[in-house]
């Protein structure tokens, strides 16, 4: 799994995956980075989703997105 090489390789990060549905909120932050992969074009309206996942980030952190 991903996480557990960043992990080898990186012993002073702490990452996990969190499999977010966006129909029932995001997971309680906060958050260094956000990676949305091949998931915002199943959203109709994007900025209420922006808004909640800029409040789950912490302040400097990244949205990273991949479609």
């Amino acid at each position: 799994m991903a996480v557990a090489a960043v992990g080898a390789r990186y012993p002073g990060v702490s990452m996990r995956a969190v499999a977010a549905d966006f129909s029932r909120g995001l997971p309680p932050g906060p958050f260094d980075g956000v990676l949305a992969a091949n998931s915002l074009h199943f959203v109709r309206d994007r900025r209420p989703l922006l808004a909640a996942i800029r409040g789950v980030l912490r302040p400097a952190g990244r949205l990273d997105v991949v479609e």
